[in-house]
């Protein structure tokens, strides 16, 4: 009976080892598959990471941009005293905005007054100081905000203007290819609006509105005597001043009225818009 005893011995302890190798070879198995998972997952991290990390760089290239501009016009220092002219104007009740009588008394102040205007320097400066350099990967990030968003074509050229002052010609192709456009879809909508330029913007711009109320008191005489002053055709610009139509201002009560810079001014005629375009720039 020894000899059996220890051959079934011998066979017991070959299959624990057999079993004790399996366990230990499935176990070296479920190891390597974890580590293998595990460099697939830090290499789809990479590409992630990769892929993403131009796109950041370009925000913050962006945002410190923006900010050096800022800095430059002069905006940040006048921000504090518009952030008390809109505390100011506020109404006593539940925060809300003023009425047009409230508005009107509170202008009476002339401490408010002064801040309105200083409010209304400062909003021209942030629409203008705010704008960067154009470069194709700043033009990115700018298209890539509303790629998701339905009709999304408009809302993107507009962020273009308001970015960099103008629609760089190279960015049609960009928006085209994002937004999944043809050049000629993206181009249709850009030579339709006025407002929307394929050019640098000029340091000063001239609006001249041609609508009926401005055409039939004289609006004709103020493009002549811009033309003369400035050296310029309509849709023309130069590094100094653009000289642009435009078909309502909205003050057809005071027309002719023209737009310098932002402001809008009414009963223009040809002497007071020469004084109006003075300093702006004209034939050499």
């Amino acid at each position: 009976m020894a000899p059996m005893n220890d051959g079934l011995r011998e066979a017991s302890v070959e299959a624990e080892v057999e079993g004790a190798l399996a366990a230990m070879e499935a176990k070296l198995e479920r190891i390597v598959g974890l580590l293998e998972e595990q460099d697939a997952r830090r290499q789809d991290l990479e590409e992630v990471v990769a892929d993403v990390l131009p796109a950041v760089n370009g925000m913050l290239r962006l945002a410190s941009d923006k900010l050096d501009a800022l800095e430059k016009s002069g905006a940040l220092e006048l921000l504090p005293l518009a952030g008390r002219t809109v505390g100011a104007l506020k109404s006593p009740r539940a925060a809300k905005p003023l009425g047009v009588l409230g508005l009107l008394r509170a202008l009476r102040d002339p401490d408010v007054a002064q801040g309105l205007g200083l409010l209304l320097d400062v909003v021209r400066a942030l629409g203008s100081a705010a704008r960067v350099a154009f470069t194709p990967e700043a033009a990115a990030i700018v298209i890539r905000r509303h790629r998701d968003r339905p009709g999304a074509l408009l809302p993107v050229l507009a962020d273009l203007m308001a970015e960099f002052g103008y629609v760089d010609p190279s960015a049609v192709q960009l928006t085209a290819d994002e937004l999944n456009l043809s050049r000629a879809e993206v181009y249709g909508v850009l030579s339709f609006y006025h407002d929307l330029h394929t050019d640098p913007p000029a340091a000063h711009e001239v609006r001249i509105c041609r609508a009926e109320a401005c055409a039939s008191v004289g609006a004709e005489d103020l493009v002549r005597a811009a033309q003369a002053r400035l050296g310029l055709g309509i849709g023309e610009q130069n590094d100094e001043v653009a000289l642009r139509e435009v078909f309502c201002l909205g003050m057809c009560g005071v027309a002719p009225a023209i737009q310098v810079d932002g402001e809008i001014l009414g009963r223009v005629d040809a002497t007071t818009m020469g004084e109006h375009l003075a300093g702006l720039g004209g034939p050499k």
